[in-house]
């Protein structure tokens, strides 16, 4: 067992997961013929938690791989005395449940990091990274910014920990994309620009591909919402790294927003069938959290392509999927696009689409997006505008974009 726990390891090191998989197996093949002993449930810890990270690079962070083997690391740290040496297992669940679009699972846990840590500073910042991350997805920004700034304080304790046994690749990088993108949607893109350049440095200084990946899906996130069409070489950057490593979460991630940018750029042909094998590959994986991010940017896209009736039908998707899930992260996004589709049509109902963005900008009010506040009251003032309504419009959209101190070249602000 000893021998192909060392070459899984070192096949984990160099990022051959695949490889790695089939010595971690074996290895516990042979650990399984031994007879039962502290020592023998200490190696099979080991060998499943290493193992855990391999599945997850592989086969994406909501397989079945991921929770079966998580869950027997979890159970045999309880039934050995040890439930604090099962964190990266918790880790891996947490993420797990995240991806599924189960926040309460992954609140769940996070939770548990934090109260079984005993104030363990890497504790305490693998728990407030786990609950900023949750906030960040169900909308409540002020919340999440609150909680990751806290994290962030603590990651030096975070730069400790090895990523071979690491599901979800650098503890550091998970804390700050998140932060970046909840900075960036509460009206700070400046210093959400400085974290994501952090994020990226720190990445590319592991020389560990799934750390990297890791930092440019967050990245390629943030650009997604910004809609810019010069992220084309994050996204493309971070799909060929997913393709070289069969990272295949992060390859649909990367092939989503490749599809967006392009779009973005003038090119909704060219994107939709990308954005369309995404969202099949994130289903696929039951990937609830990128389906629920693709689902928006895709109907918009077929808007643009005189496809309204499909476009309304995933919009409606949408909704059902927030619901179910409480990933609010596009709420307001979802009212604009429905406005954007009322407007295509050839007999536009102008008090319907009227409706449609001051509920989103209701929604972005409620989620302390400041940043999607000014881009749904834009478009309503542009409205109001062209029906000769100048000064409504000024007063709606003047003290939204008074507020900002910072980032006056950001497009919405341009535009705005």
């Amino acid at each position: 067992a000893r021998y192909w726990t060392m070459a899984g390891h070192r096949a984990v090191e160099r990022s051959a997961n695949l490889e790695a998989i089939q010595h971690l197996l074996k290895a516990l093949d042979v650990s399984a013929e031994l007879p039962p002993s502290p020592d023998r449930r200490q190696q099979e810890v080991d060998l499943l938690m290493t193992l855990g990270s391999a599945y997850t690079a592989t086969k994406g962070f909501g397989a079945l791989e991921v929770e079966q083997t998580s869950q027997r690391v979890r159970d045999l740290c309880r039934n050995m005395g040890e439930a604090r040496r099962a964190r990266p297992a918790l880790q891996g669940l947490r993420v797990l449940y995240m991806v599924r679009g189960d926040l309460d699972a992954a609140a769940a846990l996070g939770e548990e990091l934090l109260r079984e840590g005993g104030g363990s500073p890497l504790h305490r910042f693998e728990g407030e990274t786990a609950l900023g991350v949750v906030d960040v997805f169900g909308g409540r920004l002020k919340s999440a910014v609150d909680r990751l700034e806290r994290a962030r304080g603590l990651a030096d304790h975070a730069r400790q920990v090895s990523l071979v046994q690491q599901p979800t690749g650098s503890l550091e990088v998970v804390c700050l994309g998140p932060l970046s993108g909840a900075l960036y949607l509460t009206g700070y893109p400046e210093r959400s620009s400085e974290l994501r350049a952090e994020a990226l440095r720190i990445a590319r200084t592991y020389a560990h591909p799934f750390t990297l990946a890791q930092a440019l899906g967050c990245t390629s996130n943030i650009n997604a919402v910004r809609r810019l069409a010069t992220d084309l070489e994050t996204a493309s950057e971070l799909l060929a790294i997913a393709e070289e490593h069969s990272f295949d979460f992060w390859k649909a991630w990367g092939r989503a927003w490749c599809g967006w940018a392009r779009v973005n750029a003038g090119e909704p042909e060219n994107g939709l069938g990308e954005l369309r094998q995404s969202l099949a590959e994130a289903e696929a994986m039951g990937a609830e959290m990128i389906a629920a991010q693709i689902l928006v940017p895709l109907a918009t896209t077929l808007g643009r392509v005189d496809k309204i009736e499909e476009a309304r039908a995933l919009l409606e998707r949408q909704r059902h999927t927030a619901a179910r899930t409480g990933i609010r992260f596009w709420d307001s996004l979802v009212h604009v696009a429905d406005a954007e589709l009322l407007r295509a049509g050839p007999k536009p109902d102008w008090g319907a689409i009227e409706a449609a963005l001051e509920k989103a900008i209701i929604v972005a009010r409620s989620q302390n997006s400041r940043m999607l506040e000014l881009r749904a009251a834009r478009d309503l003032a542009r409205l109001w505008a062209e029906r000769g309504e100048q000064r409504r419009a000024l007063d709606l959209l003047s003290p939204v974009y008074a507020w900002f101190t910072e980032g006056f070249d950001t497009p919405d602000l341009v535009d705005a």
